[in-house]
This record gives C-alpha cells, structure tokens and sequence, in this order.
C-alpha cells in the first residue's frame, strides 16, 4: 500500500509541474480560446512517462536426476522450490500515435521500462543422514518492453477507456546454488541471463487535460516464458547428476502514465 501511494503522489507532482506551462500556452493561443473546453480528440503523435510496480505469483522449482538429486529433494535436503512471489518497482517512456474515429480511437504504442521485479530466498536444511545444505536462488526482471495495438472509447470528450495487447520482450535473470561445508557432498552454483520474448494483454484509461496533456492508469499482464539452468557439481565429480532450477517469467502491473501529445488536431 505504501508503494502504490507513493506512485500515486509521484504522479500528482508530475501532473502540478505540467498544468501551469499548458494555462500559459493555451491562454498565449486565441485561436483555442473558440474550442470549447469539453472538446478532445485523441488523435496525434504522443509521448510521455510512466512508474508502476509489479507482482508475480511464480516460484523457482527444483529438479534434477532420477538419482542423488531426486533423493535428497524426497528427503527434503533440497526444498522442492523457493523464492516466489517476486515482485518490485518498474518505470520507463512510451511513444505512441492515435487516430479518432468518432468515439473510437485506434492507436499503436511502444515502450520500455527498467525494472527490478525479483525475489530471492536462502534455504537451510540438516537432515540426517546426509550432508547440511544451503539452498540459494533469486530470480530477476530488469528491463521490460512492449509493442501493442490499442482500441478505447471516449465514454467522454476527455475519458478514454481502452482495451491494449502486443509483443512484449525483456531481460531476465535466474542464478542459484547448493553448497555444504567443505564441499564435502555435491556442490552447484551458476546462473544463466537472457532477452526473452513473449506477450502481453492489458486496460486502462487515461483522462485528457488542457488541449495537450493525459493522465493514464493501466494494468498489464505479460508472459515471458520461461528460463532454466543446469548445474553440476563445482569440481568436477559424480558425473550424471545434476540439479536443473527453472522459473516461468510472467507478472501483472499496474502502471501510472504523463502524456503529452506532440502534434495533432
């Protein structure tokens, strides 16, 4: 709750610092001075800025060989999953053309955000019978983009509701390890970092102020796919086992939108 106030706050300041220069620049034009201040059309070249943060609900499983691995995660010496639930901040730009057709509005828009959407866990375990553990693991969303088409409604001159969904791409990152004292049984660590590619679907509306600015809120949903990494043992002993660590990458954000529209009628 705290992070989704300070957004909201973050946008209200956004929102102060952009209304004065508009008042001037509108009072400066006569000729706007005959529109009616109710009249908007969301046609037009746009840019703006956005924050938001966001969830997911997927975890780090655990698996490996039929042999070893398997037996020390049914004993519990390795946890079956962890690190869960990442979540955190994401904030970036956008750019995106509309065009109005009576109450309809056809857009497209890009955008591109760094994040830090991650969890990571630490798992201790001492069962007997075998060697104490330290399972370690941590997942990681650091950059996230889009390209999507969109189609809304202007229920009002100002008020557009609009449904959104496209291409999405992003960087991620999943590392992990299992050590015990001295090394003593098998020990893994290593991580693996890629560009994935995948989907996504979301909503919003954005309301239009003066004749150039927009406030938006919009929820997307995105799909990554997923990302693994096969570890085996640091020195180089007992040959066929190995632990494999995997984690699809999808998550839900709610996001907070400043437009400005560069050009249109």
């Amino acid at each position: 709750m705290r992070t989704l106030l300070a957004l909201t706050i973050a946008v209200a300041v956004l929102v102060s610092i952009g209304s004065p220069g508009e008042a001037d620049a509108t009072s400066g034009d006569e000729a706007a001075a005959a529109v009616p201040a109710s009249a908007h059309n969301w046609t037009g070249l746009y840019a703006g800025a956005n924050i938001g943060y966001g969830w997911g609900w997927e975890a780090i499983r655990v698996s490996g060989d039929a042999g070893s691995t398997e037996a020390a995660l049914r004993a519990g010496v390795l946890p079956r999953s962890l690190a869960d639930g990442p979540d955190g901040i994401i904030g970036g730009g956008q750019v995106g053309y509309n065009f109005q057709i009576s109450r309809w509005v056809l857009g497209i828009e890009t955008d591109l955000q760094g994040a830090d959407i991650s969890e990571r866990e630490s798992v201790s375990t001492a069962v007997p019978g075998f060697f104490p553990y330290v399972t370690k693991a941590s997942q990681t969303l650091d950059l996230l983009g889009t390209v999507r088409g969109r189609v809304g409604y202007a229920v009002t001159d100002p008020l557009l509701l609009y449904v959104t969904s496209g291409f999405a791409y992003g960087h991620v990152a999943l590392s992990a390890s299992a050590l015990n004292p001295g090394c003593a049984g098998v020990c893994t660590d290593g991580s693996t970092s890629a560009l994935n590619a995948g989907w996504t679907i979301g909503a919003g509306l954005e309301y239009a102020f003066g004749r150039r600015w927009s406030l938006r809120a919009e929820y997307l949903y995105y799909d990554l796919g997923n990302r693994s990494t096969r570890l085996t043992d640091i020195l180089g002993r007992s040959p066929g086992v190995f632990q494999t660590y995997s984690a699809d990458f999808s998550s839900g954000i709610v996001r907070f939108g400043l437009n400005y529209r560069v050009f249109g009628p």
